[in-house]
């Protein structure tokens, strides 16, 4: 019973020698820190420098890069049920009678077509060149739940 006593009183001073050393450690990582924002003049522009630093690319230019080279309208009713899949996944519906998309070589385009109006339509309205496949002014007719639109193609 002794030894085991030694070795769970080992045991907690080494525990307690790593707890002490972690402590210490986090209190000077907090000086360290307290000293970095006392320096900065303003604390948020502090934080959106460091943040401009770690993002690869900062959202307004994003934004302004991002160029649809698909866009898809409705033709002959309200297209707000009728849903795009790109690869099976959900990309947008055309509530507004237009979706703009980027898509890439190989992408899959479907469209979910429940509770969708008689006679509405799908049409392509734009393409990129670089596209044989949707073509532009393609149109389909909107039957069953789930419309196949093909794989995109280039040239």
């Amino acid at each position: 019973m002794a030894s085991f006593d030694r070795q769970v009183v080992k045991l907690m001073n080494k525990l307690e020698k790593v707890l002490v050393r972690l402590v210490v450690l986090g209190v000077v990582a907090l000086v360290i820190v307290q000293l970095a924002l006392a320096r900065a003049k303003d604390p948020l522009d502090f934080y959106l420098t460091f943040s401009q630093k770690i993002e690869s690319a900062p959202l307004e230019q994003a934004e302004t890069t991002w160029q649809p080279n698909l866009v898809l309208t409705t033709e002959g009713g309200d297209g707000s049920k009728l849903k795009i899949l790109v690869n099976d996944r959900e990309v947008g519906d055309l509530h507004a009678g237009r979706l703009d998309l980027k898509v890439k070589k190989g992408d899959r385009l479907a469209a979910e077509v429940r509770n969708v109006p008689k006679g509405l339509r799908l049409k392509v309205s734009g393409v990129g060149q670089e596209f044989t496949y949707p073509r532009l002014n393609q149109v389909w007719s909107l039957r069953g739940s789930i419309l196949d639109l093909g794989e995109v193609q280039t040239k």
